[in-house]
């Protein structure tokens, strides 16, 4: 009875400290559970860079790192989502932190550069073009 209670609050517990991360087992093993190519090489790279500058073998101090970096938030979402990875390949569980990422507005474009796009279009593009910018529609609403 006491040895499945000590198991279960080995499980239940924040790890401490879990040694150093091997970058090329923890590729493997997101190979193995079927991850994006282009997934693996950014989540390797964001590891070095945390490898780097923290002390990945406790997840205190990467969270830590992450507060303090100057960046937007959706760098440090990355950041952790990439180190959540090795917690995960691990088979230990963490109290993982939030960011969230904000839409930046969007600019409109200024008039000038709407004319030079008309003048420079072929005459049936110009045409719709320049009723688009005087009726104020969308594209799809033209047609």
């Amino acid at each position: 009875m006491s040895k499945q209670k000590t198991k279960q609050e080995q499980v239940n517990q924040q790890p401490q400290d879990i040694g150093k991360i091997n970058i090329t087992n923890i590729m493997l093993w997101m190979m193995k559970n079927a991850y994006e190519q282009s997934t693996i090489k950014r989540v390797a790279k964001e590891l070095r860079h945390l490898e780097r500058n923290s002390n990945t073998s406790n997840p205190e101090e990467v969270k830590l790192y992450i507060a303090k970096k100057t960046c937007s938030n959706a760098r440090k979402e990355n950041l952790i989502e990439s180190y959540a990875i090795v917690i995960k390949a691990l088979g230990l569980t963490w109290n993982q932190p939030f960011y969230e990422r904000y839409d930046k507005k969007r600019k409109a474009p200024k008039e000038e550069l709407i004319d030079f796009i008309i003048n420079h279009a072929r005459p049936v593009m110009k045409l719709k073009l320049s009723l688009e910018k005087d009726l104020g529609t969308r594209p799809i609403e033209l047609f």
